[in-house]
């Protein structure tokens, strides 16, 4: 019983490191610090795919986002591909963020569709 309640309790400490560490990121990407921005939720999607966290479906969405800013789109779509693949039907925010992911995945595929010929 002790090695599963430590076990719990390093989920429950990962998930906080987690979500600390993206407010962070957020707090860096509104200051303009970009890199550094996507340097803390990188960390935190580490802690969070460690705890099982559902935040690793957020922490993927905003590296999409970020990567999309910085005109890296395919690495924008192996996140935005990662958070769909994190969702859980049973979250209670399943639909909308699966509305949102798979708007941002066509927005995505739209910038890496070859350029029509003139």
């Amino acid at each position: 019983m002790k090695v599963v309640h430590r076990k719990k309790e390093q989920k429950s400490s990962y998930n906080e490191k987690a979500k600390v560490l993206f407010q962070r990121a957020i707090k860096e990407a509104n200051q303009g610090k970009d890199l550094q921005s996507v340097e803390s939720a990188t960390e935190a999607l580490m802690y969070a795919k460690q705890s099982g966290a559902y935040e690793r479906v957020y922490i993927h969405s905003f590296l999409a986002m970020m990567f999309m800013d910085f005109s890296k789109n395919e690495i924008a779509k192996i996140h935005c591909f990662e958070a769909l693949q994190s969702l859980r039907k049973d979250h209670r925010h399943y639909g909308s963020d699966h509305k949102y992911l798979i708007a941002l995945n066509d927005e995505i595929e739209k910038t890496l569709q070859p350029k029509a010929a003139m």
